[in-house]
């Protein structure tokens, strides 16, 4: 049988190649049995319907798997921050989201950009992606 810590680490891997645009951190405290994922950037942890449906179904999982431990999702500014990550895994598209804004996005798309000293904003309408550069 999967332990627990082995079971967040496989979805995890799994999260971040459907939604490669987060960066996740996994700590396991042993003396509470807790399990803390961080998410970032905070706008798919809040505003993502597909992150927010496979978060829910991971957590459903796990509770049914392992309903004497706990597991608990976070992101940037909550209270308890993440301080000795034992798994961490950024995906590919990750830092885009420093150009990107996902605000008024349901379906997230990815846009190359390759000039990035040019770039001054980035919109994402529906799935067309303009750059202005200065």
């Amino acid at each position: 049988m999967t332990t627990s810590q082995e079971f967040i680490i496989q979805k995890l891997e799994k999260l971040v190649e459907k939604i490669p645009q987060i960066k996740v951190r996994y700590e396991y405290d042993d003396f509470l049995k807790g399990h803390y994922v961080e998410v970032m950037p905070h706008i798919h942890y809040k505003k993502n319907d597909s992150y927010i449906q496979q978060e829910l179904a991971i957590y459903e999982e796990f509770v049914s798997l392992f309903p004497r431990e706990s597991l608990a999702f976070l992101s940037e500014g909550d209270l308890y921050e993440i301080e000795l990550p034992i798994y961490e895994k950024t995906g590919k598209y990750y830092d885009y989201h420093l150009l990107i804004s996902f605000e008024s996005v349901s379906s997230i798309g990815i846009c190359s950009i390759s000039a990035f000293s040019t770039v001054v904003k980035t919109e994402v309408v529906g799935m067309i992606c303009t750059s202005l550069a200065a």
